[in-house]
C-alpha cells in the first residue's frame, strides 16, 4: 500500500492499518517483556551502592559514588579492599567534620565477600 492509497482511505478503515496495528502490538509486547526481564535480572544483579549501604554517601558527588561502586566491584583481595575501606571512611569522616555534622554511621561491609573464612569479623 502506497502513501497515496493511505491518504485516499477516508475515514480510515481498520483494514488499511490491520497489519500495521498487529505488528505494532507485537513489537510493543516484545519490548515490554524485555524490559520486565531486564528489571528482574538487574534486581539479582551486582551490588549497588546507595545511601542505605554506603558509609558517607551524603558526602559524595554523583561521580564519586559511581567511581566508589566501580572500585568496590573490582576488588579481588581482602587486604586491598580493607585498605580502600579505611581510607574511604577517613575521608568521609573528614568531610562530615568540615561540614559540622556527626560522622556517618552504619554502612555495609563491602569487603565481607572476600573473606576466606566467613566467620572472622
Amino acid at each position: 500500500m502506497t502513501t497515496r492509497e493511505l491518504v485516499l482511505c477516508k475515514p480510515v478503515p481498520i483494514s488499511c492499518f490491520g497489519r500495521s496495528i498487529a505488528v505494532f502490538h507485537a513489537v510493543t509486547m516484545a519490548i515490554a517483556i524485555s524490559l520486565l526481564l531486564v528489571g528482574t535480572a538487574s534486581a539479582r544483579g551486582p551490588w549497588r551502592a546507595s545511601g542505605e549501604n554506603t558509609f558517607g554517601w551524603q558526602f559524595m558527588s554523583p561521580e564519586e559514588r559511581i567511581a566508589h561502586q566501580t572500585r568496590i566491584r573490582g576488588f579481588v583481595s581482602l587486604d586491598e579492599c580493607r585498605n580502600y575501606q579505611v581510607s574511604h571512611h577517613r575521608l568521609m569522616e573528614e568531610r562530615a567534620k568540615r561540614q559540622g555534622v556527626a560522622p556517618p554511621g552504619g554502612g555495609q561491609d563491602f569487603c565481607a565477600h572476600l573473606k576466606s573464612d566467613k566467620s572472622v569479623p
